[in-house]
Formats: C-alpha cells, structure tokens, sequence
C-alpha cells in the first residue's frame, strides 16, 4: 500500500492566507493554490492518495466523483513532479 508523504527538509510559510513551499536543494519557491494547501496539510502524516480523494470526497459532497478524484490525483502528481512530496 503506497503513502504519499512530505518531502523532509520542504519549509513552509504562510502569507496573509497564502502558503508558499521551498524546496530543500533546489532552494526553488513554490506558490500552493486552495486544493494543494489543503492537502499538503493532510499530509502532516502520510496518507494514501484514496483516503486523500475520500477526505476532499466528504467536505465536498456536491462535486461529482470522477472529477473531484481527477483533480486530486492532477495536484499530487504535480507535488511529486516539483519533489515536494514523494511516495513511501
């Protein structure tokens, strides 16, 4: 069973609501929208990516399954490209 979790060393600031993340080698910037915010905080702990989908699933019930999973694998495909977050 794959977790994805926080890439260690990746510091995190918060600017008048907005949360910036800085890569530890690259010392690259990285702007998160409300979608990656939301789950680079859930990955405090590692989770898999079905219980992320479940997580956004249930605090948007409104949103059609297929498209909110897409998103959510979308967004954490993008943090794992940019070595923000990898896979246990």
């Amino acid at each position: 069973m794959t977790r994805l979790r926080r890439t260690a060393g990746v510091s995190e600031t918060a600017v008048e609501g907005d949360l910036y993340l800085v890569h530890p080698a690259s010392q690259e910037i990285y702007h998160l929208d409300a979608m990656a915010t939301a789950l680079w905080r859930l990955l405090a702990e590692p989770q898999r990516e079905a219980d992320l989908i479940a997580a956004f699933a249930e605090a948007f019930p409104a949103i059609e399954h297929a498209r909110l999973a897409g998103d959510i694998t979308g967004a954490v495909e993008t943090l794992l490209r940019q070595g923000l977050i990898g896979r246990d």
